[in-house]
């Protein structure tokens, strides 16, 4: 089992109108490193950039919360050969609505799994656990998030 601090650099939602509930989800996120166990072997994981392109669909639940059902690609590229791993994801944010007009806080969760690593430490599933707040600009049909997560 691991345990790592996950940095949320960025992450834009576009959608053709800010009242669509579909959104078109870009993400840079940054990986701190961490030690991994793997059969008894310890490693050190180097950070790392991961980036990610996704869908995700908002429904309203209440007057005071939405939330944010989400999938879709990841790419990074860790270790000394910048060995590439793509993956899949998907989860669910739940996002405050009556905090301000721009900014809302939310919670999320989400379950990761890498497609393509011949690294076997690198080879299962994550579920990461995030904080953080989505800011709306005036006017505008996109959103920009930043949050702290932790993946076990």
């Amino acid at each position: 089992m691991r345990d790592s601090l996950l940095f949320l650099c960025l992450i834009c939602s576009f959608a053709s109108n800010a009242e669509e509930p579909y959104k078109l989800d870009l993400s840079m996120s940054y990986i701190e490193g961490y030690k991994s166990t793997v059969n008894g072997n310890s490693f050190d994981i180097d950070s790392f950039f991961e980036h990610g392109l996704g869908v995700s669909y908002q429904v309203e639940l209440s007057e005071f919360w939405k939330a944010d059902y989400n999938i879709g690609l990841t790419f990074s590229e860790q270790g000394p050969e910048s060995q590439s791993i793509y993956g899949v994801y998907t989860g669910i944010d739940f996002e405050y609505q009556n905090f301000s007009e721009q900014i809302k806080p939310f919670l999320g969760m989400q379950i990761h799994k890498p497609l393509s690593s011949s690294n076997t430490i690198e080879n299962t599933s994550k579920f990461k656990k995030s904080l953080g707040f989505n800011f709306y600009p005036a006017k505008a049909a996109y959103s920009i998030s930043f949050s702290v997560s932790q993946s076990d």
